[in-house]
């Protein structure tokens, strides 16, 4: 494992520290540690200048993520009864 290109998520970090904390640490730990597959997660953004005329002045930022994922589970709904329509056809 070639340590200089690769760094720790915060769940590791805090690992290490804890066995740092009580004297476990040692390369084999360390090892253990980092070679545990990190989850991979990506990012969607919006700008808020794309979607703020889609609500109400004054809405939160929190507001507007409730509401598009609330739309977005209403839409996956429609798909599979949509889906399963179809596939009755």
């Amino acid at each position: 494992m070639d340590r200089d290109q690769i760094s720790p998520s915060l769940s590791q970090a805090q690992k290490l520290h804890r066995l740092s904390q009580i004297d476990k640490i040692d390369d084999s730990a360390i090892e253990a540690v980092m070679t545990v597959e990190k989850p991979m997660y990506e990012t969607i953004t919006f700008r808020r200048n794309t979607v703020e005329k889609y609500f109400p002045a004054g809405t939160t930022g929190k507001e507007i993520e409730q509401t598009i994922i609330q739309l977005l589970e209403n839409y996956s709904k429609q798909r599979e009864v949509k889906k399963s329509y179809d596939f009755e056809r």
